[in-house]
């Protein structure tokens, strides 16, 4: 397992989507490394080659996404300036480029997004920041509502109904 997580380390860099996606030739690299420490021999049969095949690739998978999340991780920490471990500048760069593609980017969100238990619109403001201005907006409708009523519907004066009732000769009664 150490073996093919340095081999992982040295021979292909971090800026690959998936282990699926790094190139055929670079693979084919790790597999000669590794059938020279250990006997491979091509005399077994196809199932043999078969399971050998898809448990290098398992390990490679997995120490190729740890490999790459500690490659994040650092540039986070230490910026672009500071390459991580032994890693040459071309590859730094490369690793830089694709941690910061649009590409990556999108799909980190989208499987953050995916972790959630619940959906949320409510973006970066807390709770009680969105709550504050919920309440604000209704308290702005309600006086709008409030004046809009008060304007549709006029006050009657009462002056004017005492002047009516007494043109009508009721007086005070």
């Amino acid at each position: 397992m150490r073996l093919v997580e340095n081999q992982v380390r040295f021979t292909v860099p971090p800026c690959y989507p998936s282990w699926t996606e790094v190139l055929e030739e670079q693979w084919t690299w790790l597999h000669r490394i590794i059938k020279s420490y250990f006997d491979l021999q091509g005399d077994r049969s196809l199932d043999d080659y078969q399971v050998v095949r898809a448990t290098i690739d398992r390990l490679a998978t997995a120490r190729y996404r740890d490999y790459k999340f500690r490659a994040h991780n650092h540039l986070k920490a230490y910026g672009p300036s500071r390459p991580y471990g032994n890693m040459s500048a071309e590859y730094w760069q490369k690793c830089i480029d694709f941690f910061t593609s649009h590409t990556f980017i999108s799909s980190k969100n989208k499987t953050n997004r995916d972790k959630a238990k619940c959906p949320s619109v409510q973006g970066s403001k807390s709770f009680f920041a969105t709550r504050y201005d919920k309440l604000r907006r209704m308290q702005r409708e309600i006086e709008l509502l409030k004046n809009s009523i008060s304007v549709a519907v006029p006050v009657e004066d009462e002056n004017e109904n005492e002047n009516e009732d007494e043109e009508e000769g009721l007086g005070d009664l």
